[in-house]
């Protein structure tokens, strides 16, 4: 194991502490400060301008994962008022209507609370998931771990659906998506390492299932994107690969892996190189930033350019690192997704703002920044904290 002095030395330490302080002191000083509105609940998103956007709806899973960056941001000791933050939510959310089920929130609201679309929404519920596990885990709340046994029992009678998995929600549909399944993968470990109940691993389990069997295609070692009912590939979209959600798919096989000693290497090594070789976009600024898709050969389908996926090839690059620690090293890549995210996606005149999409130049092309891209934010900085202590 390096000491602590020859850490200290490298690039990536640097990176670690700038990209630390970025969050710190500029990003969540101000959506704690202003990205909240009187009655408890999270904005959606703020204008290029700095405004705060009052025309959009709201999409419960912001609430779900503004809950867990301020649990996550409690825990670094980033913020002193997170049980206040989150009792307002709860307020929030406790006087929302309900259609379905006590435990299922309505997919979108009006900024006046008025329910734009009623539906539960699996992606939604996964979040709601990660949100409770973190926040038994940071407070020991235990109401939130009840209410995750509840939305466990209701995904379970109300979104059951054949062929492995769950439906989409509680509406009529043709076509599967692995997002939310990945999702709650990703929920399902929380809860596992918040609670130590073999119930959540299992869960877990059925998701890796779930990958193997129909997500994950052997043939060219990626991971699609849609399908039908029946999981097969979908005839119009199922063409379609989004490297950024590889890059969080090695993340999420390497921490099942921690967790149960199931080898997987063989599935998360391809996905990163392939996400690497056909996803990983650069000019002649010299920052290498994401498209969007891809197809089956990888060629662009989507070139344009978000946040988001800058996040998770931090994730991902660090988990190469620590299976690769020999030069050359997988943090070199870990040091360039750092650097041109804080680059290219930091707002040119506002300070504390990100910016969410660039075209193919790497310019700007929506410089909103939305709520949701916190947690891909957090969870990056999770992954780099936690690799940077087992290096210590």
């Amino acid at each position: 194991m390096a000491n602590s002095f020859a850490i200290q030395a490298l690039p990536l330490y640097d990176k670690y502490l700038e990209y630390t302080d970025w969050l710190n002191h500029q990003i969540l000083p101000n959506w704690f400060n202003n990205g909240f509105d009187e009655n408890g609940a999270s904005i959606e998103s703020f204008r290029g301008d700095g405004s705060v956007a009052l025309d959009c709806v709201k999409r419960s899973r912001v609430q779900a994962r503004q809950m867990f960056v301020i649990s996550y941001a409690h825990s670094r000791g980033w913020t002193q008022t997170g049980k206040q933050a989150l009792k307002r939510m709860d307020g929030f959310l406790d006087s929302v209507p309900r259609h379905y089920s006590n435990d299922f929130f309505p997919h979108l609201l009006s900024q006046e609370k008025v329910v734009v679309d009623k539906n539960a929404d699996l992606y939604d519920c996964a979040f709601f998931l990660l949100a409770y596990a973190w926040r038994f885990r940071v407070f020991g709340d235990t109401t939130a771990l009840k209410k995750a046994d509840l939305l466990i029992t209701s995904i379970e009678s109300w979104l059951h659906a054949d062929y492995g998995g769950w439906t989409e929600g509680t509406y009529s549909h043709d076509i599967r998506r692995q997002n939310p399944h990945m999702h709650l993968f990703e929920a399902f470990m929380a809860l596992y390492e918040s609670t130590n109940n073999a119930k959540w691993l299992g869960y877990a389990g059925e998701m890796l299932s779930l990958f193997e069997s129909r997500l994950f295609d052997p043939d060219y070692q990626i991971v699609r994107e849609y399908f039908t009912v029946n999981w097969l590939p979908h005839p119009k979209k199922g063409h379609i690969v989004e490297p950024g959600h590889a890059f969080e798919w090695v993340w999420l096989l390497d921490k099942y892996s921690s967790l149960t000693g199931k080898p997987l290497k063989h599935y998360y090594e391809p996905l990163y190189n392939n996400a690497k070789k056909h996803g990983v976009f650069s000019v002649n600024t010299g920052h290498q930033t994401i498209v969007n898709s891809v197809d089956l050969n990888g060629e662009i389908i989507d070139s344009s350019q978000r946040l988001w996926p800058m996040t998770e090839w931090i994730k991902a690059s660090l988990v190469m690192a620590a299976h690769n620690p020999s030069p050359p090293s997988f943090t070199i890549d870990t040091v360039n997704a750092i650097t041109s995210l804080m680059t290219c996606f930091s707002h040119p005149k506002l300070s504390g703002h990100y910016v969410d999409k660039l075209n193919t130049q790497q310019e700007i092309i929506d410089d909103s920044m939305p709520a949701s891209t916190l947690y891909h934010l957090i969870t990056a900085h999770q992954t780099l904290h936690a690799y940077m202590e087992s290096q210590l």
